[in-house]
């Protein structure tokens, strides 16, 4: 299962969604960085959305760090 699967308000809750974004491991292979990437983008644009601007800055904190971790 995708994780935007749930982010748009599928079968899991809000607080299921975040959790499985929010815990995303960012040991990634190359290949996989940017679906990553836009799946932690997109779900963060569906909390926007919802107006749970917290939980959306953290997703997009963390689609940052992965970016930082990539430059190194």
């Amino acid at each position: 299962m995708s994780i935007n699967d749930t982010a748009g308000g599928g079968e899991g809750t809000g607080d299921d969604s975040f959790q499985k974004m929010y815990s995303k491991e960012l040991d990634l292979d190359e290949d996989e960085v940017p679906i990553i990437l836009h799946e932690l983008n997109d779900s963060a644009v569906h909390f926007i959305s919802r107006e749970q601007y917290e939980r959306s800055l953290s997703l997009l904190q963390k689609a940052q760090t992965l970016l930082d971790r990539l430059q190194f």
